[in-house]
Order: C-alpha cells, then sequence, then structure tokens
C-alpha cells in the first residue's frame, strides 16, 4: 500500500511540475507587444507564426523579416479580416470563392504590406508562407518556446499610441500547440 501511495506522490509531482514551469505573463500596450515580435524574428531558431487580420508596411520591419528568413527561419504569415474579405468577394462575384485577386490589397492601407510580402516570398518560398484566414484573431508564436495572444493588432500598427492594449505571454506547450492547430485549421 505504500508503495501505491509514493507512486501516486511521485505521479502527482510530476504533473505539478509541469504546471509550474509554465509562464504567464501580461504584456501592456504595444510597446511591449512589438518588442515581443521583434524578439521572435531575432530569436527564433526555426518558425515564427504571426496571425493579424491586417498587415501594413507601417509596422512590419522587411529588414528583421528578412534576416530571419536569411537564418533559415520559417515565417508563417495569417492575415485578412472576414468583413473586408465577404465584402470584396460580394462586389466580385465573377472571382472564385475561395480566391482574392490582387485588387483585394492593392491600394488597401489595411493590406499594403501584402503585395511586398508576395514579392518576397519569390526569392523564400520554402520559408514564407501566407494564408488568407478571415480573422481577427492576433497571435504570435516563437518557435515551440513561447506565444503572445493579444488585443493589439501588430502586423498593422506601431507601439506609439495612447490606445490601450493587453496580452498574454506563456510558454504553456498546451497553448502553442493549439494556437498551431488553429492557424492550421
Amino acid at each position: 500500500m505504500e508503495d501505491s501511495i509514493e507512486k501516486r506522490f511521485s505521479l502527482a509531482n510530476e504533473v505539478l511540475s509541469k504546471v509550474q514551469s509554465c509562464e504567464y505573463k501580461l504584456i501592456f500596450d504595444r510597446k511591449e507587444g512589438r518588442e515581443k515580435l521583434r524578439q521572435a524574428l531575432e530569436k527564433a531558431e526555426h518558425r515564427v507564426v504571426m496571425v493579424c487580420p491586417w498587415v501594413t508596411d507601417h509596422a512590419l520591419n522587411f529588414n528583421d523579416i528578412k534576416k530571419a528568413l536569411d537564418r533559415e527561419i520559417r515565417i508563417y504569415i495569417g492575415w485578412g479580416h472576414l468583413n473586408d474579405i465577404d465584402t470584396f468577394r460580394n462586389s466580385n462575384p465573377q472571382l472564385n470563392p475561395t480566391e482574392i485577386d490582387d485588387q483585394f490589397y492593392i491600394g488597401n492601407w489595411r493590406y499594403n504590406a501584402i503585395s511586398d510580402l508576395k514579392k518576397l516570398k519569390q526569392d523564400y518560398d520554402d520559408k514564407l508562407f501566407l494564408k488568407l484566414l478571415r480573422t481577427h484573431e492576433k497571435f504570435l508564436i516563437c518557435d515551440n518556446s513561447w506565444a503572445l495572444i493579444t488585443s493589439h493588432n501588430f502586423l498593422s500598427s506601431g507601439e506609439i499610441s495612447p490606445e490601450r492594449e493587453i496580452g498574454l505571454f506563456t510558454n504553456d506547450q498546451n497553448i502553442i500547440k493549439n494556437l498551431l492547430k488553429r492557424y492550421k485549421s
């Protein structure tokens, strides 16, 4: 009986040690979120996943992205706001419902970085992936190391604004795994 109890305590301690090793930190306002984006691009070893409805050249640092790609980092960008896409499709019924042509983002300030990203993709086709998501989610994943879930549209706005933002930074593997599933679905 003592062996059984000792075994259960050992198993419970193992589970608790995994739970206790997870970090959860609130990230406030845009500056901290933008810093996490810079860190992800600079320190990633394998993969960076960025999901944000809008993608502007005002917010993206193409030099940081290119440096990460040159280091063989795979970059996945999920973009596209549901209402914008549906409005565009409804006004262009001749398009295949699964397609969006260049008219969607050319001249639209909310997506003015997509053209440059598509050009960059020509040079890094096996490392840069763009996925139209129809989303309002905002999250960032660096490898399997950490994730940031945030209210800040970090791919479309800079860090200076009086508007309040909040995010949750974590290294919780369950959250990271589920965010990756969410991106892939």
